[in-house]
């Protein structure tokens, strides 16, 4: 095995990249990063959620993703309520 190392550390840059792709303890690193880019945050609370079970609501123009529909009523309550006074004041 550490012939094989050595020679692959003899090649170009560009081909052990390549090369590493097909690494098996890439892949599994790769399949955790996978599933990290797939969780967003909640806008309100802060957890992580999928994307799948996130819900994505729109106030005042702009686009807010919640875990939750206590979250999306919490946030979006307190938005308004504060354009309410900005308006007032």
């Amino acid at each position: 095995m550490n012939k094989l190392l050595l020679r692959i550390s003899e090649l170009p840059q560009s081909i052990q990249d390549i090369i590493g792709m097909y690494n098996v303890e890439h892949r599994k690193q790769m399949k955790l990063i996978c599933q990290y880019l797939k969780q967003v945050q909640c806008d309100d609370c802060g957890d992580y959620i999928s994307k799948i079970k996130s819900i994505s609501v729109s106030i005042l123009f702009n686009d807010y993703i919640f875990c939750c529909l206590s979250c999306a009523w919490s946030l979006e309550y307190d938005i308004r309520k504060g354009h309410i006074q900005i308006m007032h004041n």
